[in-house]
Order: C-alpha cells, then sequence, then structure tokens
C-alpha cells in the first residue's frame, strides 16, 4: 500500500513537473513575445517623439513667420493712417497746395533752363 502511495505520488509529481514545465514554456513564450512588443512600441514612442519635436519646431517657426507678417501689417496699417492725414490736409487746403505745387514746378523750370542753358529762364536767381 506504502507503494500504491509511492508509485502514485511520483506519478501525481511527474505529471505535475510535465505541466509546470508546459507552463514554463508558454510563459517563457509569452514574456519573448511582450518584450518584442515592448521594444516595438519603444521604436514607436521614439518616432513620436521626434515628430513632435519636429512639430514644435515648426510650431515656432510659423509663430515667427505670423509675427513678421502681423509687424508688418501693423506698420502699413500706421502708413496708411499718416497718407490718410495727409490727403485730408490736401483735400482741406487746395488751393494752398495747388500754390505749393506750382512754386515747385517754377524753381524745377528755373533749375532745367540753367542747365540746358535757357538764359532768359535761368537769370531770375
Amino acid at each position: 500500500m506504502i507503494t500504491n502511495i509511492l508509485i502514485g505520488t511520483t506519478v501525481f509529481t511527474l505529471s505535475l513537473c510535465a505541466y509546470l514545465g508546459n507552463q514554463l514554456k508558454e510563459e517563457t513564450k509569452a514574456h519573448g513575445m511582450t518584450i518584442a512588443s515592448l521594444v516595438q512600441s519603444e521604436a514607436v514612442v521614439a518616432k513620436l517623439q521626434e515628430s513632435i519635436i519636429d512639430m514644435r519646431v515648426e510650431q515656432v517657426i510659423a509663430e515667427e513667420v505670423s509675427l513678421e507678417i502681423t509687424n508688418d501689417f501693423n506698420e502699413a496699417k500706421r502708413d496708411l493712417s499718416k497718407m490718410r492725414t495727409r490727403e485730408a490736409i490736401v483735400l482741406k487746403r487746395k488751393s494752398l497746395v495747388a500754390l505749393k505745387i506750382n512754386k515747385a514746378f517754377k524753381k524745377s523750370q528755373e533749375r532745367l533752363a540753367c542747365i540746358t542753358g535757357d538764359k532768359r529762364l535761368c537769370g531770375n536767381k
């Protein structure tokens, strides 16, 4: 009877060892697949981090370009405002502007006459 118990215990132990050995094999295989999956995931994460860095660089460049465009636009608005102010002055005092234009034209004509040698118009100085 003790022999039967020992044989039964031995068979049970051997069966248990075989089962645990198979379980260990399966766990080792699953562990290897998990490690391979982690390695692939790390590569994907590294690529994503590079993409994020590239996007941040592009974002900084876009912000700089946007700021430059905004500054140019604001400068153009200021220039336009100055021109409108000058236009308003001209529209209010048309006769004064006409006098200034005629005076400047007469001076340029006199200079041109002196340069070309026409003494009739050049002698006013």
